[in-house]
């Protein structure tokens, strides 16, 4: 049911996503926003049971950030805008001095 509620209302719009920590497997977990309105703002899945111990709220840090490749499966790369170590990377291949453009996949 979930799956498909949200690929009605989400699937092909623009959404923003904020990654508050990634799990052991690599789930990213966090907040989406459709129209800048939290999407889970009021989900309830079951009772919470406290442990006790308080979690303090981490300052949040915005990072703009370019799509550099996109997988299937919902996987995709993303690189920091600004990086000092990808300009100096740019700077080293184009002083290469390649006489032919390499080919795809070869």
């Amino acid at each position: 049911e979930a799956i498909a509620l949200m690929r009605r209302k989400i699937m092909q719009r623009d959404v923003e996503i904020e990654v508050e920590t990634v799990d052991r497997i690599g789930n990213f977990l966090g907040s989406l926003w459709e129209s800048r309105t939290n999407i889970w703002e009021n989900y309830v899945e079951g009772v919470e049971v406290s442990n006790g111990t308080t979690v303090e709220k981490k300052q949040q840090e915005m990072l703009k950030v370019t799509v550099t490749e996109v997988l299937g499966g919902g996987k995709f790369y993303v690189q920091p805008i600004g990086d000092s170590n990808i300009a100096s990377l740019e700077k080293q291949l184009a002083n290469l001095n390649l006489q032919e453009t390499p080919l795809l996949g070869a």
